[in-house]
């Protein structure tokens, strides 16, 4: 029996809390329920969408990626902007953009590069980190126009995860089958958890024709 899986950075609670509480302000304001919103533990970051896997691909993909986590950096995920994806004239989702950090964008090459070596099929996508907030209904993908959040927010990544996906009418279920913890830098050991100064925030406003461009 295949299982539909991928691999994702788990946000930190702090992060977490902030990206619910902005997804929470939004649904409010949602009056036509053009979105499906993401429930705030279902939040992460996808590394690479494996598809329908062996449970054998999973159980070998398990000790690539402990030994991926072992020597990992730790991962910075910055929310850099808020927008319509992917970027076109048909978006899918409602995202917080991520700054493709060093340590992120090579993560994600790792845990590629693994799941290819043993086999497990990766269609080839320009990578985009980004956090989902919600996905788009069909008549949410006509011009929409959204109010504007604070979105000036940073973290350390504390661990990524294998998850299986299950398809069902209401959305997807996320169930962890591994996890592995990140190691952290002296440095971030010091500073973990210190969001941005209310100064660095950014106010977007979001509409279709914007996320189109």
């Amino acid at each position: 029996m295949s299982i539909r899986s991928f691999v994702a950075l788990c946000l930190p609670n702090s992060l977490a809390t902030r990206v619910g509480d902005d997804i929470a302000r939004l649904s409010v304001q949602d009056k036509e329920a053009r979105v499906r919103w993401v429930d705030e533990d279902n939040l992460h970051v996808t590394l690479a969408f494996l598809g329908d896997c062996e449970q054998s691909q999973l159980d070998s993909l398990d000790w690539h990626l402990e030994e991926i986590a072992s020597s990992c950096p730790s991962v910075e995920l910055k929310v850099d902007s808020l927008s319509l994806f992917p970027y076109g004239k048909r978006p899918k989702l409602l995202a917080a953009i991520l700054s493709p950090g060093d340590a992120l964008v090579e993560l994600h090459h790792q845990v590629e590069r693994a799941a290819k070596d043993i086999g497990i099929y990766v269609e080839k996508r320009r990578f985009v980190p980004h956090i989902t907030l919600g996905r788009l209904r069909g008549h949410g993908r006509r011009e929409m126009s959204l109010p504007s959040v604070s979105i000036g927010m940073s973290d350390i990544a504390p661990a990524m995860a294998l998850f299986e996906s299950t398809l069902t009418q209401d959305g997807a279920i996320y169930d962890e089958l591994f996890r592995y913890d990140l190691v952290p830098d002296v440095d971030d050991l010091l500073t973990d958890g210190v969001d941005l100064d209310d100064s660095e925030s950014q106010f977007i406003g979001l509409n279709a024709a914007q996320g189109q461009k």
